[in-house]
């Protein structure tokens, strides 16, 4: 990027005017305009101050350093994705400490904190103090993207401290689900952009109005909690169509847990053949998400590619793990639940 389009991405991210960064500047909005076209650059004596101006070095404005923070920043993604699927322990280990020196070096860059944010939330007693700091300044002077994950970031870390006012203040700083970005894109696209955007916007909406439905009910009602669980699960298995199950809607239902959820539930009503036949499902799922499942009627994007192995064997493996709680120990003794073991591991396995 050169100095025109980082110019002009440190403005938008700021969400400030061509005509609020001019005045700052003391020169004309049409300086400004035609800085961020390319056509001319700034004076060399405005680069300290438009450098102040959006909080960050003379070098950061002039993409001195750019292509090395950028390199970095791709091989922390790149080793964070790969550790995802691996052993949480060493997967925080590893991350936390790659963000802290990513951190150290680039300590400005919005892109760079926000990773260190990401991190500290795994730290076995992360600062308070220091999230809420790092999330106020990336939201102060980060672009969009980085913006809206430090509000999601301090709406959850305020709502963990049973602060809701502080809360709900952050939560109303996001935009909402009918303007979000992809919602958007969805409109503008035409042809087969667009119908791949809103085919990916169906599996957003699904995980969205699954994992709304496992909070939709009152803890200690366990009738109602079975009712939105089932609803959940029902809604994958529509959108999934009929015959064998899919490896991108396996993917989403094991991911989520809806199935888990609402297997534990009827084992706590004592309704344990519907457990079992829940649990069923969930292995019909785990079989398929090796991507030998047949595509999703509703969403045949999103299993395009090849198939993710070790993602699959780790979500299975996960899902696996829960039939380790204390929920399912009414059922433990039941042949079936060898079973739906078994089942598991050799998916996990595959």
């Amino acid at each position: 990027m050169d100095i025109s389009g980082n110019i002009r991405r440190l403005r938008l991210g700021r969400d400030v005017t061509q005509e609020k960064l001019a005045a700052a500047l003391g020169v004309s909005f049409q300086t400004v305009s035609k800085w961020e076209r390319g056509e001319t650059y700034p004076d060399i004596t405005l680069l300290p101050a438009l450098a102040a101006y959006f909080g960050v070095t003379t070098d950061a404005l002039l993409c001195v350093d750019d292509a090395v923070k950028q390199a970095k920043i791709k091989a922390f993604d790149r080793e964070n994705y790969r550790l995802d699927y691996t052993d949480a322990a060493e997967h925080n280990e590893r991350v936390i400490a790659m963000s802290r020196e990513l951190y150290a070096e680039f300590p400005t860059d919005a892109r760079v904190m926000w990773r260190r944010l990401y991190t500290m939330q795994r730290e076995d007693d992360p600062d308070g103090d220091e999230i809420v700091r790092l999330g106020t300044e990336i939201i102060e002077r980060g672009d969009s993207h980085e913006r809206n994950l430090a509000i999601q970031t301090l709406a959850y870390h305020y709502g963990s401290l049973g602060d809701i006012e502080t809360a709900e203040k952050h939560a109303n700083m996001s935009g909402s689900l009918i303007t979000s970005r992809e919602q958007l894109l969805a409109s503008v696209y035409s042809g087969e952009k667009r119908v791949k955007q809103a085919q990916e916007n169906v599996g957003i909406l699904l995980l969205l109005a699954s994992l709304n439905l496992c909070n939709a009910y009152d803890p200690d009602d366990g009738r109602a909690a079975v009712e939105c669980l089932k609803t959940a699960v029902n809604l994958y298995r529509a959108v999934d169509g009929t015959g064998a199950p899919s490896a991108a809607v396996g993917r989403r239902i094991i991911g989520d847990n809806a199935c888990l959820f609402l297997a534990r539930q009827y084992v706590g009503l004592g309704e344990y053949d519907d457990a079992f036949d829940t649990l069923g499902t969930l292995c019909d799922y785990a079989a398929a998400v090796d991507g030998t499942g047949k595509p999703p009627a509703a969403f045949s994007k999103l299993s395009a590619g090849a198939p993710q192995a070790a993602a699959t064997k780790r979500l299975v493996a996960i899902a696996r793990e829960h039939l380790g709680l204390k929920g399912f120990d009414a059922i433990r003794g039941d042949a079936r639940f060898a079973v739906i073991d078994a089942r598991l591991a050799a998916a996990a396995a595959t």
